[in-house]
């Protein structure tokens, strides 16, 4: 189960992705938030956090389905 600090977390980096303010992370918000931390992110790797994430096929992630892809990542690391 995610805690709220888990939560919040979630929230703020969300927010730090999300470079156009519009609610959604785009693949290349993605690109560019997660390759400080990741390095070089190739084309599948994008697709497959696109695939795991974007739940309802929008092309991009909400805030309720980051937190949610989070929440699974958190479950499998910790």
């Amino acid at each position: 189960m995610v805690n709220k600090e888990e939560l919040r977390e979630a929230e703020r980096v969300f927010r730090e992705l999300d470079t156009n303010g519009d609610g959604k992370l785009d693949r290349s918000e993605l690109i560019k938030g997660l390759t400080p931390v990741y390095g070089s992110l190739t084309s599948i790797e994008v697709d497959k956090i696109m695939a795991a994430a974007d739940t309802d096929g929008s092309g991009g992630i909400d805030i309720s389905e980051w937190k949610a892809a989070s929440s699974k990542l958190n479950r499998v690391v910790t």
